[in-house]
């Protein structure tokens, strides 16, 4: 890119950011002024965590489909003598369906953390304090780790390859060097593009982000900021690891 190009491509996100921040604390002192009492962390917490409880259910689902099409899938072109555009078919039907399971199950476990964290309640004694959290996401958490096993043993069958239901990151390491070469490839590629994302785009739209929540709510979100920062600082620090092991 020419200097003029780049300047006009890193300018458009600056005026991008600048609008949001201001258009944020504008939409944040309106909504505010017209909800009243209303807008409470207690009634957006309650909300937040039923509208992620019933995604956490339906992308479960999706993933339970896709999981069981794998792995019917592989039983049929490894049990039936195929022509090669059929066992292609069949063969990419495979990896496709198992990997967009291991996707909606690695967010579902996600989702229920969030949904464990978010139904947590604090109880108050005489001279401690202890936490009480919700049945249904204990029991949603539990049901995923079975799920996750089976995840695992059903990767394990169809990449031939064996997966701890914990695994390391030796383990996992092992894992990804066993794909082909063109896949291989592919996850490098995503997990550098990944990263730069998040250095460069995601992370710093979350600082705008929450400095909007602490207009809406009034209260400096300094442990969020703190969190943030720590995952932006630990990012920069792991490629100066990686720089300094290569040219060692």
């Amino acid at each position: 890119m020419k200097k003029s190009e780049r300047l006009k491509y890193f300018s458009k996100f600056f005026l991008l950011g600048l609008f949001v921040g201001i258009f944020g604390s504008f939409l944040a002192g309106f909504i505010v002024g017209y909800t009243g009492d209303y807008l409470s962390f207690d009634n957006l917490k309650g909300s937040l965590l039923w509208l992620s409880r019933v995604f956490l259910i339906f992308i479960v689902c999706v993933g339970c489909h896709l999981l069981d099409s794998a792995k019917k899938d592989y039983r049929y072109y490894t049990e039936n003598e195929l022509e090669d555009d059929d066992y292609s078919k069949w063969y990419r039907g495979t990896f496709i369906s198992l990997e967009y399971a291991t996707i909606a199950f690695n967010i579902a476990e996600v989702l229920s953390m969030l949904n464990l964290l978010l139904g947590m309640k604090l109880l108050a004694l005489e001279k401690d304090f202890s936490f009480d959290f919700d049945w249904i996401d204990i029991i949603i958490l539990v049901s995923l780790g079975l799920l996750k096993h089976y995840l695992y043993k059903v990767t394990s069958m169809i990449r031939e390859h064996r997966i701890s239901t914990f695994p390391t990151i030796q383990e996992m390491k092992e894992y990804i060097y066993s794909y082909d070469e063109g896949e291989k490839e592919s996850v490098f590629e995503n997990s550098f593009l990944i990263l730069f994302q998040l250095n460069q785009r995601v992370l710093p739209l979350t600082y705008i982000a929450l400095l909007v929540i602490s207009m809406m709510t009034g209260e400096i979100q300094i442990l969020a900021y703190l969190v943030v920062a720590f995952i932006h600082v630990y990012i920069n620090v792991k490629q100066y690891q990686r720089v300094r092991n290569y040219f060692k």
